[in-house]
């Protein structure tokens, strides 16, 4: 999932991009990708700006301008992919509970 936040003159933004891994218990969002994109017009499309990236799945993470612990995470962009997950139960004969 994505979480985006727009600058009010449209030419730049920031994106977070969520992973979740499944266990028997419990559900983990994680962040796995962070970075401020610009443009020079809102006719152009984003470009990830190279040192305000983090990418966990990328190998040259560690020589990127940003590093793990420098990822900013507020509130409303947790919130917000909190609110994405969906949520479901079944009871015992498969019919949806909630």
């Amino acid at each position: 999932m994505e979480v985006e936040r727009l600058s009010e003159d449209k030419l730049s933004r920031e994106v977070w991009r969520f992973g979740v891994d499944y266990y028997p218990s419990y559900i983990t969002l994680y962040c796995r990708y962070f970075g401020r994109e610009t443009r020079p017009s809102p006719r152009h499309k984003f470009k990830p700006d190279p040192a305000r990236r983090w990418d966990s799945y990328d190998p040259r993470r560690y020589w990127s301008g940003l590093k793990e612990e420098d990822v900013p995470l507020p509130a409303d962009v947790v919130d917000e992919a909190l609110k994405s997950v969906v949520i479901r139960v079944r009871g015992a004969t498969g019919e949806l509970v909630r």
